[in-house]
């Protein structure tokens, strides 16, 4: 083998090694997971968040790496109702898990702005956000 194939070989070779992390909520005793998101799912994301022109963001990135103890999703992060229903949850938990998914997914700041509308490229202030 080459070393171009071994190198394709071994990168390929991370689909779905990714574990789940537990969560635990205060107050909450069902346990909680976040996945990491594959690059495509995250570019899907973000794609969705702009085009939703930021609303409910912080509920859809944690929609989308809610997951249970395997790694199965728990929300149709495409679905708004279900996004909309999960963003009336209390603020305190949302940004729990958000900071858990970040942490797993290890975003960088600038990535957790554009996440939040928060970076230069983003939408002016009246467009919505949440």
């Amino acid at each position: 083998m080459n070393e171009r194939n071994e190198i394709r070989t071994a990168l390929l070779g991370l689909v779905g090694t990714d574990r789940p992390k537990r969560v635990d909520l205060p107050g909450l005793t069902t346990p909680l997971y976040v996945r990491s998101l594959s690059s495509r799912e995250f570019d899907r994301l973000l794609v969705q968040i702009r085009e939703t022109k930021y609303a409910c963001s912080n509920a859809r990135y944690v929609a989308a790496c809610l997951c249970d103890e395997d790694g199965a999703p728990i929300f149709d992060v495409e679905n708004e109702a279900e996004v909309l229903h999960l963003s009336g949850v209390p603020a305190r938990y949302i940004d729990c898990l958000y900071q858990a998914a970040s942490k797993i997914n290890e975003l960088d700041a600038d990535t957790i702005k554009e996440l939040e509308g928060n970076s230069e490229a983003t939408p002016s202030a009246d467009s919505g956000s949440g």
